[in-house]
């Protein structure tokens, strides 16, 4: 599992003023095919016990129109924007919305990712 983070700062961890979900929602007519604005936040996790919530808050979400049963929750709690994927062929999406903010995705190493990357 590969985490990133969506950020206009030279490092994610040095990220001093963190993109907001308001700003997303400001670009909400813009936003890339697949993504949502979910302001609840609360999400069905499915575990070996059977299903309970989880409350992520505010935060956007990607769902591949392919692939209806799994989202991508990009997470905003207050910090830099972050998401987590399988495998880094899955980030197209994620860097056209960092286009749309002017941002950047940035893996917990600081490594930057570009189209040329996937």
């Amino acid at each position: 599992m590969y985490h990133f983070y969506i950020t206009r700062s030279a490092s994610w961890e040095q990220d001093n003023d963190p993109i907001t979900i308001h700003e997303v929602d400001e670009l909400s007519y813009e936003l890339p095919l697949g993504f949502e604005i979910d302001w609840e936040g609360v999400v069905e996790v499915r575990t070996p016990y059977g299903v309970s919530t989880e409350q992520l808050g505010p935060c956007v979400f990607y769902q591949d129109y392919y692939n209806a049963n799994h989202r991508v929750y990009i997470r905003f709690q207050d910090d830099v924007p972050s998401f987590s994927l399988e495998d880094t062929a899955e980030l197209y999406p994620f860097l056209e919305l960092a286009e749309l903010l002017h941002a950047r995705i940035m893996d917990e190493n600081g490594e930057v990712y570009t189209e040329s990357d996937i």
